[in-house]
């Protein structure tokens, strides 16, 4: 093996060890750093945007964290709540809980302890002295369930040894065990669901709880309960306030009072709204929404908890003092990115012509924005005095409040209303760009196509993320929020075929989605930073080019294919074991046979609807080898009994079960866990001490470009950036703006593809699409420095 190669994977692993540092819990802290900017939590339990009329809640430990906090503050906030997990395991890099799986724990203030274990539920006792926790022997109870067994175990053992507790600014419990360990251990759990007092509530949809109605659109309406018993909101157009009781699921709203304002639009729906809210019945609340029922039922209000951060979120104006934004010649935009003093950074963007920068400062819900410096282009006067207009509010604003994918900013010159430029996390097909050193990246070489897409949590906290390198074909599951980001370690195929010089690549890509704390997405873009931010994984939207099936049903495609079981609700099968599927599938689409090998005998089952699977007959053979196999094979039928949904992605087949997921592989060739890299000996430079004693600044050192000097930054490289609708139709000219793309240069070329056969060459540009259809219009820009960077921006014509 050669020199470079031993330097290379040894910097990978040092890498590895110093990535420890900065993961804390499950998820790590937001990019906001400070309370005023709200910050959303795991997607069991986002935290709600700061509002004028809504305390603050008090820190999680008012004591220096090297201290014990008091008895009774740390009680205070441990009992009442359901503690839901979300990983364990290297308090360095926590593994996420198994996806369908959902474990909690509950403290009271008798000393007594409960929870379900995911399978099973278990109980006992505790004793909290300080910031220390002893808890005694756990009882259960003793069932054997399809999934998570291992999990369970694991868990229960490390309550056992559980030595001290503690809270993060998100207000996550951690719980350390294993004192003795060699490394630092914990647990670290969330709230399981908001509370309704305390809560910012953004209404979702109304109306007939079977198919209830959207707001209008450019209408909020909001809800906030006090525990004093007051209840108070936006309806659409006007504040209103009245008084509740609620108990044991139940609510009574008196009819409420509001402020008596003639708006343009919604005043039916807020007659509607404030009618139900008095006629209220009961309400509940999973996770991050609330359900209101009135009428007996036969309507429901649904809110939700999830709000945006105000911080690394592409904005794009929609209204100034309540009128829609039409004076223009691009979209105007704003994005405010941190700095290294928390509740600091850089705000800028385009204003209707020019490009704009300046500074912000947050203080709780006060935003202050400073020195606007704004370029010299001219454009038509009504454009220039609007983006005069704009310039002037953001120069004089003086709060902030994010309302889910709505930011409202407040100033004594007027209000602006922005709408988030942000292409879902979950559900869109992203493509690897750019991946390594964040001021200097690589393209992936020749073959590699990295890609990945994220499929929703289904059963608990976690959901699944599967994808492709352009060799293998791996998935890992993960747990996401509005800006916060885990996940495993991947299991991947062992394709033999792949050039030896792809390995090393691979491994970075898969090191640097497992270290990833954070994530920010900007219109069709997608980065993923980790090693403190030195480095990102970033990512651009796509369209993935799709075969249209055959005609007939949803399961069409499926029909005549063979797959290889590779893993069950995240646990890999037994190795040398085969279990198979083959599909025959009716005319009809819908109907069918799943058959082949369950791993010992075989089995054969009817698909009676999509995808729902009838009892299997399975022959009757006992296999003693290897051990294990006849629980997995138990847990494989159990599972199709229960299967309600699948996915095809790349050369894998996912079967969605309430048990967990199927995955499957189009061939024999197993997907295989990544292992963590061994860290190599501690050097004598290198630090003695626990990793988490070693200042921020040391790896920082270590990990400057060598070729360049310390007060010389390398380039940072470029980032594309399209702002654009993404609706449009044959009679328009569609105005595309790549003003806010970056770069530590000067940015020299535009280079547009607008996926019709035409080209552009200019930063903002308009474009009259001629045919209807769905169309990837791509940007790629080059810098000063001679770096290169692509994205792309996907837009329906009718």
């Amino acid at each position: 093996m050669s020199t470079a190669t031993n330097s290379t994977k040894l910097r990978a692993n040092r890498i590895r060890l110093w990535i420890s540092l900065m993961l804390i819990g499950v998820v790590l802290l937001s990019a906001c750093q400070q309370a005023a900017t709200p910050t959303a939590e795991p997607t069991a339990e986002p935290t709600a945007a700061p509002v004028a009329t809504q305390t603050p809640e008090p820190p999680a430990a008012t004591e220096p964290a090297e201290e014990p906090a008091p008895q009774d503050e740390l009680a205070a906030e441990l009992v009442g709540p359901l503690w839901l997990l979300l990983g364990y395991g290297d308090a360095g890099n926590p593994s996420v809980v198994e996806p369908g799986t959902s474990v909690t724990l509950e403290f009271a203030d008798d000393g007594s302890l409960s929870g379900s274990g995911g399978c099973n539920n278990f109980f006992g006792s505790y004793e909290l002295t300080g910031d220390q926790i002893a808890i005694g022997q756990l009882g259960s109870t003793m069932m054997a369930c399809d999934k998570g067994m291992d999990q369970e175990t694991a868990i229960l053992a490390a309550l056992q040894s559980a030595y001290k507790v503690a809270f993060t600014e998100q207000g996550r419990l951690e719980i350390f065990y294993e004192a003795d360990a060699a490394f630092e251990k914990k647990l670290v759990y969330t709230q399981s669901q908001k509370s309704l007092t305390n809560t910012l509530w953004l209404l979702e949809a109304f109306g007939n709880p079977a198919n209830p109605a959207a707001p209008e659109a450019g209408t909020m309406i909001t809800a906030q309960f006090s525990p004093d018993g007051i209840l108070s909101g936006m309806a659409g157009c006007n504040n209103y306030t009245t008084s509740f009781t609620a108990e044991d699921g139940r609510l009574e709203v008196e009819m409420p009072a509001s402020t008596l304002r003639e708006c343009t639009q919604g005043m039916q729906q807020e007659a509607a709204y404030l009618e139900a809210l008095a006629a209220a019945e009961s309400y509940s609340i999973n996770g991050t929404t609330l359900e209101i029922t009135y009428n007996g039922g036969q309507g429901v209000l649904r809110y939700t908890s999830r709000h945006l951060p105000l911080e690394n979120v592409l904005w794009t104006l929609v209204t100034i003092n309540g009128e829609v934004s039409r004076i223009g010649l691009v979209a105007t935009t704003a994005l405010f990115e941190p700095g290294s003093e928390p509740g600091k950074g850089a705000v800028g963007g385009t204003a209707m012509c020019n490009d704009y920068r300046g500074s912000y400062s947050l203080a709780e819900q006060a935003l202050t924005i400073e020195g606007i410096e704004v370029s010299w282009v001219r454009c038509p006067e009504t454009v220039m005095q609007a983006e005069a207009t704009y310039v002037e509010i953001m120069e004089a604003a003086q709060s902030y409040q994010v309302f889910g994918e709505t930011l409202v900013i407040t100033s004594e010159k007027g209000i602006l209303t922005f709408s988030a430029n942000r292409t879902p996390l979950e559900g869109t097909n992203w493509r690897l760009v750019t991946m390594g050193d964040i001021q200097s990246p690589t393209v992936p070489s020749q073959g590699g196509d990295f890609t990945a897409r994220f499929l929703p949590p289904e059963g608990g906290p976690s959901g699944l993320v599967v994808g492709s390198t352009g060799c293998n074909d791996y998935n890992a599951a993960y747990l996401a929020n509005l800006n916060e980001l885990k996940v495993n370690l991947p299991n991947k195929t062992n394709n033999a075929s792949c050039p030896a010089s792809f390995w090393e690549q691979e491994q970075q890509f898969f090191l640097g989605l497992n270290a990833a704390s954070t994530y920010r997405i900007l219109g069709n873009t997608l980065q993923i930073p980790y090693d403190e931010g030195r480095q990102a994984l970033t990512f651009t939207a796509f369209v993935p080019q799709v075969t249209p099936p055959p005609s007939g049903g949803p399961l069409t495609p499926l029909n005549g294919t063979s797959w290889w079981l590779t893993m069950i609700s995240g646990t890999p099968v037994i190795a040398g074991t085969e279990t198979t599927a083959q599909f025959a599938i009716n005319a009809d689409g819908q109907t069918g046979t799943i058959s082949g090998s369950a791993g010992c005998n075989t089995y054969n089952a009817p698909i009676t609807g999509v995808l729902q699977i009838g009892p299997a007959a399975v022959t009757k053979l006992f296999c003693a080898e290897p051990a294990g196999l006849m629980d997995q094979e138990s847990q494989y039928l159990a599972a199709l009994q229960v299967a309600n949904s699948f996915t095809l992605a790349y050369n894998q087949l996912l079967i969605n079960t309430r048990n967990g997921w199927l995955v499957y592989y189009n061939s024999p060739a197993p997907l295989q866990p990544i292992a963590t890299p061994e860290l190599p000996p501690v050097e004598t430079e290198e630090p003695t001490e626990t990793p988490t004693d070693v200042p921020a600044e040391t790896p920082t050192a270590q990990y400057t470009p060598t070729a360049a000097p310390t007060d010389t930054p390398a380039p940072v490289a470029p980032v594309a950036v399209i702002t654009a609708p993404t609706q449009g139709d044959t009679t328009q000219k569609i105005q595309f703006d790549a003003s806010y793309s970056t770069s530590g240069g000067s940015i020299t070329a535009y280079a547009w593809d607008f996926g019709d056969g035409t080209k552009g060459s200019n930063v903002k540009t308009s474009h009259q699409f001629t045919k209807a259809g769905t169309y990837i219009v791509t940007l790629t820009i080059t810098d000063s420095n001679k770096k290169t960077a692509t994205t792309t921006h996907i837009i329906t014509i009718k």
